[in-house]
């Protein structure tokens, strides 16, 4: 294949890639759990954080040493960032069209410009569900298209838990409260960070609305107990016992225009985790090897990221734009969580 710029080049072609990756990563529930984050090789590494204790300094003598100081994260992950990517080809039928119309330069780059986007949310969509499957599992799994791996961020065993019998929160007798605030505790053990967030399927969200050790809380000191809390005042109630800030029905949050992921949330999951920010996680991006071949004149500042370029097929006629990128979410903070099946 031969890199083709008649119409559009790499630069243009990669900035408009990185524009609709953006904008719709912007939209993606998990995204400011796992920041950007420029990488420049093609391997990751982090310390996952265990608790170990605050790092506290000790006063000393004068011409005394000072004594080594302790760090946070003493498990040390690695991997390699995987290629992922996505091609489009104008056809040789919609060429002759183009040309037919007597606008085939501007249509051809419009339609270039607009399949690089396609390629851009595409990438963007397996992101998130790698972000999803992190959350979950605590690791990432890839199978497809030649790449077998997972990525495992090792999380506590302690750090999960299957509910069953009169204890799921289906079941009168169940308590949600004293499950949250052991669970809360139970991630702030080993992590040393206390959980702020609650994120849930739509039917563990109901299913807490009307929950009766919850509706007792909601309806305390009232003369009569109702049969739903309200969803605004969901947090409210959850929040006033465990000290929860947030919690998220995430079917409703993935049910957005332009997201197209349908309901990627299982049914009975109920996830604490910790405030977002990178000690959380982060979705590394290195740099493509085409993106530091000269021809393309992609500078050296913007090599990490979405790359992008069209180019003409050896075998097969037609136009093809192509949309590549190295990258993969990582988790140091895989201890910050708690994951419970409580349905």
């Amino acid at each position: 294949m031969s890199y083709n710029s008649t119409f559009v080049n790499a630069i243009s072609l990669s900035a408009a890639a990185r524009v609709a990756y953006n904008t719709i990563t912007s939209k993606m529930p998990l995204a400011p759990w796992f920041p950007a984050h420029t990488n420049p090789g093609l391997d990751f590494a982090f310390d996952r954080r265990v608790a170990s204790g605050a790092d506290v300094a000790e006063f000393r003598d004068f011409d005394a040493e000072n004594t080594l100081g302790q760090t946070f994260g003493n498990a040390r992950l690695s991997g390699t960032l995987p290629p992922i990517g996505r091609n489009y080809r104008l056809l040789e039928y919609e060429q002759a069209q183009f040309y037919n119309e007597g606008k085939k330069n501007a249509a051809t780059a419009q339609y270039l410009m607009e399949r690089v986007g396609d390629g851009a949310r595409a990438i963007a969509r397996r992101l998130e569900q790698a972000r999803i499957d992190a959350v979950l599992n605590g690791s990432v799994t890839l199978n497809e298209n030649g790449v077998s791996a997972i990525v495992d961020f090792a999380r506590d065993a302690s750090l999960t838990e299957t509910l069953a019998g009169a204890d799921l929160w289906s079941a009168a007798t169940s308590d949600p409260v004293a499950d949250i605030e052991g669970w809360m505790e139970a991630a702030r053990d080993v992590s040393g960070v206390l959980p702020t967030t609650a994120l849930v399927s739509h039917n563990v969200y109901e299913a807490m609305r009307t929950n009766a050790a919850l509706l007792d809380v909601a309806y305390a000191g009232m003369a009569s107990v109702g049969t739903r809390i309200r969803r605004d005042d969901l947090v409210t109630v959850v929040g006033a016992e465990t000290g929860l800030l947030s919690v998220v029905d995430m079917d409703r949050a993935y049910a957005i225009p332009d997201l197209d992921m349908g309901n990627p949330w299982p049914d009975n999951k109920f996830v604490l985790v910790s405030s977002p920010g990178a000690a959380f996680g982060r979705t590394e991006f290195g740099i493509v090897p085409m993106a530091t071949d000269p021809k393309f004149g992609i500078s050296e500042a913007d090599r990490s990221g979405l790359f992008s370029y069209a180019f003409d097929h050896d075998n097969v006629f037609g136009l093809w734009a192509s949309t590549n990128a190295l990258a993969i979410p990582t988790m140091p903070g895989v201890n910050m969580t708690f994951v419970a099946n409580v349905l």
